[in-house]
Formats: structure tokens, C-alpha cells, sequence
């Protein structure tokens, strides 16, 4: 079994790699934008000649290399600390039992199986590497553009927007790299055409992993203890939205027979406790181990197993509903919100980090505006997590590469906005 706490920490290493990556192809665009003189070019055919110079992908090649290097060694680590977790939860039930469980290092089917994990997982990262890039306006449409090709659409925007008038060319450039920083960094899927930011799909590809990793080693207890039973974990928040098995809240904590699993013509333990696949919604998207869930499983003995949730604590897993803003919330509906206010934190942050790379400063209105709204949602964070009564974790807010010294501009820069908007009123 997986605690839901570890659903969400284990991954974040390979998040924050992945968002190093993100910070690095934004900024070295914008670097190379400030260093090519386009944003204080102010003669249109000046801008032109620059344009011929192109963009070198180079060392964005390596350190999309550097990434998948760093990654691999994560992977291994992590899914090592998966496998010796899922192990533990049954300590207890080889004590009652009188059995010595394999250690990990001796247990050879587990070992190539996390060997076969990391591999695909190796696979994932580099397919998803392999189509990265950024959503952009387009002639009114938002399109997928690969990473490689946004340095020329940025100057190429920027010169159509200047040369129809309205705007100048450097007043052009910021505006788009605003945009490429609000929408991250990206992958694609070319086949679907589905596209996914890519912490996103880095965290999926590691879940996944995490997941088969416990997959097999419950599948070695159930054999050792030749029990079709298991457990499925709770925490607060669960998704309590949905009818069935899509509401999460209503099935966590309990104890399920799993007939697919059944060798034995257990019947009695059949007639006793309710079907695992059907009530958990176990392999699909919106069930047991899906997408952005948090559960996992692990085996369970009637009569010697004992169970890690009375059905009161199950009642009280949550704290009470509560109003905001005239709104009423459940926990499950106020973990969502915490977790938009976070991603919005990160958005502006990004922006923040965009501009310094291209030189732009706190004198700058567009700095100014990206400044006053993220004080603006930080500030709402802070309220919002209090009133609900859950925990801030602004390590969930934060970014490479923006530190005291950002925070210090914003802050600065928050308050000249703040200041002009007072003067105007």
C-alpha cells in the first residue's frame, strides 16, 4: 500500500526537474530575445535584419539530455522506497503468522519488475521530451507550438502586431512572452492530440509506475497469504462528487473481495464483503488508482488482519462543510481550490521570471499587473487555507529559479500598481 501522503511527495523531485526544464527553455528564450536587441529595437526593418539570426536549439537538446539523466536516477530511488512501503503494511501479518517476508534485495521478481518500471518510465519521460512545447495564439486559435519554433513565432508576432499598428515591436514581444509564460511548458500527444502540461505528465508517468510497483508486490502477498481480501486506504478530501465508485469518499477505508484474485473458492469471504472491482471502480480512469487518485490497496486477512479505519473515523475523515464568500465548500471542493490557487501562483511566478530574463523590471506595467495579481492570489491562498481550516504548503507554490529576490520585486512592484490605481481613482 501507498499512503495518500507519499501519492503526492514521492513524485514532486521529477516535478521539479520538470518545471527546471520549463523555467530554462522560457528564460533562455527570453535571454536570447534581450541579447538579439529585439526588445529595444525600434526601427521595424531593424527588427527584420535581426530576425535572419534564427534560434539554435542546441542547448535546449542538452538540457532536455540533463533532464532525462537526472530523472532516471530519481526513478529508480523512488520506485525502491515504493516497493519497501508497499512491504511494510505487512509486517504486521507475517509477525500473526509466523512468516519471514523476502527482502527486497532477495526478491527477484520484484527486482526485475522494478527494473522493467523504471525502463518504461525512462520511455515515457523521452517520448514526452520529444514533443514539448508551449499553447499560443494563432489567428484567433490557440495551437500547440513545439518549443524549438516559439523564439521565431514571438518575433513574428511581434512584428505583425507592430507593423499593423497599435503597439509597438518591444510592447508586442512582452505581451507574447507573458502568454508563453502563462501557458507552461507543454507535451503532446500527436497521435490524440491531447496535450498536458508537463509536471502533469511526468507525475502521471511516475503514479503509474508507483502504482505497478504496489500492484505486484500485493499480488505476491495475496499468493503468500492466499487471502482474495483487500483494503483499500482514506484520507480527508476525497473526491466526494460523482455517483458509484466515481465518489471515492464513499468506498476509501473498507475491506473488499477481489474474485479475479479468487484461486481458493473463498465463498464465504464472497458473501461477507462487498466486490472490489465493482464497488472501487479498480482499473478505470475515474476509480481506485485513476487519474489524480490517491488510494492504493493492500492484501487483508479475515480474522488476522486488522483494519487501519473504524467506520467512526471514516465518518469524521473530513472536517465540516464550511461558507467562503457566500459559497459553501467540502474539504474535497476546498483541496481543489487550494490546488488552483496554487498552479495560478505558479503561473504569474513564471511571468515574473520571463520578464527579468528579458530585461523588463518593476517599472514596466505589464511586470506591474503579472506583480499585483500574484500578491493578489497569494494573499487569497492565505485566507482561503485558513477559513477552511487546511494547511498552506507554498513549497506547492514555488518555483525554480524564484527566490528573495523576485519576491522582493513583485512586492515593489505591487505597490507602485497599487499606488498608480489610487492615484487614478
Amino acid at each position: 500500500m501507498i499512503t495518500p501522503e507519499n501519492y503526492v511527495r514521492r513524485p514532486e523531485p521529477l516535478e521539479r526537474l520538470s518545471e527546471e526544464l520549463e523555467d530554462f527553455i522560457i528564460s533562455d528564450i527570453c535571454r536570447r530575445i534581450k541579447a538579439d536587441g529585439y526588445i529595444t529595437a525600434t526601427a521595424e526593418i531593424q527588427m527584420s535584419a535581426l530576425m535572419m539570426r534564427g534560434y539554435d536549439p542546441n542547448e535546449l537538446q542538452d538540457k532536455i539530455a540533463e533532464f532525462l539523466g537526472l530523472a532516471d536516477s530519481e526513478v529508480q530511488a523512488l520506485y525502491e522506497k515504493t516497493a519497501t512501503e508497499s512491504q511494510r503494511f505487512e509486517d504486521e501479518v507475517y509477525e500473526k503468522l509466523g512468516k519471514e517476508p523476502v527482502k527486497l534485495e532477495d526478491n527477484e521478481d520484484l527486482q526485475n519488475q522494478l527494473k522493467a518500471e523504471a525502463q518504461q518510465t525512462a520511455n515515457t519521460f523521452k517520448n514526452l521530451t520529444q514533443s514539448l512545447g508551449f499553447t499560443v495564439k494563432d489567428g484567433g486559435k490557440t495551437t500547440f507550438l513545439p518549443a524549438a519554433d516559439v523564439y521565431q513565432h514571438i518575433l513574428d508576432r511581434a512584428q505583425l502586431e507592430s507593423l499593423s499598428g497599435g503597439i509597438t515591436a518591444s510592447e508586442a514581444i512582452k505581451r507574447a512572452v507573458r502568454d508563453l509564460a502563462a501557458s507552461g511548458l507543454k507535451t503532446v500527444s500527436y497521435a490524440s492530440g491531447h496535450v498536458d502540461q508537463m509536471d502533469v505528465a511526468v507525475r502521471r508517468a511516475v503514479v503509474t509506475g508507483m502504482n505497478q510497483i504496489a500492484e505486484k508486490v500485493n499480488d505476491q502477498n495475496l499468493e503468500e497469504f492466499e487471502s482474495p481480501l483487500v483494503e483499500v486506504s482514506a484520507h480527508g478530501g476525497a473526491r466526494d462528487s460523482g455517483s458509484g465508485y466515481q465518489n471515492h469518499k464513499l468506498w476509501q477505508g473498507k475491506v473488499y473481495y477481489w474474485a479475479e484474485k479468487d484461486k481458493w473458492g473463498r465463498e464465504d469471504l464472497k458473501r461477507k464483503y462487498p466486490d472490489f472491482v465493482r464497488s472501487t471502480g479498480y482499473g478505470q480512469v475515474d476509480g481506485l488508482e485513476g487519474a489524480n487518485c490517491r488510494h492504493s490497496k493492500r492484501v487483508f486477512i479475515d480474522g488476522v488482519s486488522e483494519r487501519m479505519w473504524t467506520q467512526k473515523q471514516l465518518a469524521e475523515i473530513d472536517k465540516p462543510n464550511f461558507a467562503y464568500n457566500g459559497k459553501e465548500y467540502t474539504t474535497y471542493e476546498a483541496t481543489q481550490r487550494q490546488r488552483l490557487l496554487e498552479r495560478t501562483q505558479r503561473k504569474y511566478k513564471r511571468q515574473i521570471l520571463a520578464f527579468e530574463a528579458l530585461g523588463v523590471g518593476k517599472e514596466d506595467p505589464l511586470y506591474q499587473q503579472a506583480a499585483l495579481k500574484l500578491q493578489t492570489i497569494s494573499q487569497e491562498y492565505k485566507r482561503f487555507s485558513k477559513a477552511a481550516g487546511l494547511r498552506t504548503q507554498p513549497e506547492r507554490a514555488q518555483i525554480y529559479g524564484y527566490g528573495v529576490k523576485q519576491a522582493g520585486q513583485v512586492r515593489s512592484a505591487a505597490t507602485i500598481a497599487n499606488k498608480e490605481k489610487k492615484d487614478n481613482s
